[in-house]
């Protein structure tokens, strides 16, 4: 077990996330001012959570919701295995679901619209960014259009810690995703 920890802890990127990257994120008004007392790179703990400032930017914040919690639940991963277009499909369905149809984000409505697609493949999914959220079929034609970037380069390598409210997410994992069967 022990080896089988380094091999997939060795998958992450050293953060290059610095102190005046996080008050950046401040300024911009996606993370909360005491997100960011204390060291920037501290040792996690069970009261931590790992989050890369592009999820920020992609609609994230904390706490999460009971839907974004059920996601990761229900799909066996953590909020490390997603990757940033992953986010923002999730925060613009749900923010979908709440103004445009005046309802709560519905499971049923999102595994219809969405599938979890491993990266780079099921049997060897990777650690950080081994979920990714895609529309399935010719949804993609009549779903809202969403321009992407085509490449969200060196994101790996954007993440920090930040305290882990309640109602709080997994706790970390160095494990790639196991996935539940959609």
């Amino acid at each position: 077990m022990a080896e089988e920890r380094e091999c997939f802890e060795s998958q992450w990127a050293p953060s290059d996330v610095t102190e005046e990257n996080l008050k950046e994120m401040v300024a911009h008004g996606v993370l909360p001012a005491k997100e960011i007392i204390g060291e920037a790179f501290p040792t996690p703990d069970t009261h931590e959570v790992i989050v890369f400032s592009h999820f920020f930017y992609g609609g994230f914040s904390l706490p999460t919701s009971k839907f974004f919690r059920g996601i990761l639940e229900f799909y066996g991963i953590s909020l490390h295995h997603l990757n940033p277009n992953s986010i923002v499909h999730i925060a613009n369905f749900i923010h979908a679901c709440e103004a445009f149809l005046g309802i709560r984000p519905h499971f049923a409505l999102f595994r219809r619209i969405f599938f979890v697609k491993p990266q780079p493949n099921k049997s060897k999914p990777c650690v950080v960014g081994g979920a990714d959220f895609h529309l399935r079929g010719t949804l993609s034609q009549k779903y809202f259009y969403m321009p992407f970037k085509t490449s969200n380069k060196g994101w790996h390598a954007n993440w920090f810690y930040v305290q882990n409210p309640e109602p709080s997410l997994p706790e970390y994992s160095c494990l790639p995703p196991a996935y539940q069967d959609t």
